[in-house]
């Protein structure tokens, strides 16, 4: 959504107050801002439902790959034996 001065917009709630789900969706929408906004009159997003729009899709694609890259997911050792060093050291590979 834009201000009538062409200024975007991002709403979100609290719906899900954590702060993993703070940061994904303020990518997520940032996402859109920078890649449809042009496009779009707005979005309107319930992440509780999976979505085959190839913009929501690309838009988490994104927030997903931002937050901890993919590579770097494959590469720790948080997957497999989930404690906080490992938590931490994810954090030192990228």
């Amino acid at each position: 959504m834009e201000l009538h001065c062409g200024r975007p917009v991002i709403g979100l709630t609290l719906r899900y107050d954590r702060i993993d789900n703070f940061w994904f969706s303020l990518l997520h929408e940032l996402a859109h801002v920078g890649w449809h906004l042009d496009e779009e009159q707005g979005f309107i997003d319930d992440m509780r439902l999976p979505s085959l729009d190839a913009k929501e899709i690309q838009a988490d694609d994104l927030a997903r790959e931002a937050l901890i890259p993919q590579a770097v997911w494959d590469a720790s050792h948080v997957r497999t034996q989930p404690n906080i060093m490992n938590a931490i050291c994810i954090w030192s590979m990228s």
